[in-house]
């Protein structure tokens, strides 16, 4: 099973950039 695409933030690109190491963590957002 394939993982779901996790987008970037500006944050995280900022990161990249400055090659600090970083690690992204998904998690369920309730829309109520």
């Amino acid at each position: 099973m394939a993982h779901p695409r996790i987008e970037k933030t500006n944050a995280a690109r900022l990161l990249d950039r400055a090659k600090i190491a970083y690690e992204l963590i998904p998690y369920r957002v309730d829309e109520e």
